[in-house]
């Protein structure tokens, strides 16, 4: 057997005039073992001329499992960026060999669990999300030949700065007598964040000022008017409000909050004046 052959199926074919491996199949290969003696099965109706079953020839699937070992292994992976960064995450699958490894039908020789590290967020994942922040990868195909790599790139967004934020990676699925060396089964995510979080406070305003931060808007109206009556009016606080930006905006500063506090001012003005002309109409009546 060559090298690399682990578990492996091997196809024996009766041919009743020598046509066969067909279907793409290889040469056939001498082998080196004792001659395979036919046994007739007397309780096996054969197939008549015609019939849509296989006339001059059968063939069976057998199981080989040779003497042999794979190493699957995780490689660790480490993030760096800013906050608000999107930036990927290649989860690596590896067989270092010797042996290629072929899965049970339908099913993926492993897989790898993926944790992803606190602060970050997944906005594209090529794997099946099992839980918050968990994900789980498989093989493409129910093999992994020797000195295969499969690739699986994530998409993180950077959120927030968290000292020591580490993810981490597993493989889990079917049982690997064949990996001697389990060690290397499990990797870290290190994420490493710089900068603060996202996005600049609002503005505040003060009572009778009027004032609107350049980030949020907030404005409070003047206190000093008074009503028909001559008395002093009570003056109204401003509120305070704050605009989150993202994108772009969350590093600028800009946002729509700037039209709308030079509008607020505008309709402040506007107001006052026409609190002073109802005052001179009503003095002239009098």
């Amino acid at each position: 057997m060559l090298g690399h052959a682990l578990h492996d199926e091997l196809r024996v074919v009766v041919d009743t005039d020598g046509s066969l491996p067909g279907d793409g199949g290889g040469e056939p290969v001498p082998g080196t073992g004792p001659a395979v003696k036919l046994v007739e099965r007397p309780d096996e109706t054969p197939a008549e001329p015609g019939s849509a079953e296989h006339e001059g020839w059968d063939d069976a699937d057998v199981s080989v499992n040779a003497t042999n070992t794979a190493d699957l292994r995780v490689t660790d992976a480490m993030l760096s960026g800013k906050v608000g960064d999107t930036v990927p995450l290649e989860v690596k699958l590896v067989n270092a060999g010797p042996a290629w490894v072929l899965g049970k039908q339908d099913t993926p020789v492993t897989k790898v669990r993926v944790t992803i590290p606190e602060g970050a967020t997944v906005t594209k994942s090529p794997c099946a999300k099992v839980a918050t922040g968990v994900y789980e990868c498989g093989t493409a195909q129910r093999w992994l030949n020797e000195n295969a790599v499969e690739t699986h790139t994530f998409k993180l967004r950077l959120d927030k700065a968290v000292s020591g934020a580490k993810g981490s990676l597993k493989l889990t699925g079917q049982a690997r007598p064949y990996d001697k060396t389990p060690e290397n089964d499990t990797a870290e995510i290190t994420l490493n964040v710089t900068g603060g979080s996202s996005g600049s406070d609002g503005g505040s305003s003060s009572t009778g000022g009027g004032s609107a931060s350049s980030t949020g808007g907030g404005s409070g109206s003047s206190g000093g008017a008074t009503d028909s009556g001559g008395s002093p009016a009570s003056g109204t606080t401003g509120t305070t409000g704050t605009t989150t930006a993202d994108g772009d905006l969350a590093s600028t500063g800009s946002g729509a909050a700037l039209p709308l506090a030079g509008a607020a001012a505008a309709a402040l003005t506007v107001g006052a004046g026409a609190v002073v002309a109802v005052r001179r109409r009503r003095a002239a009546q009098r």
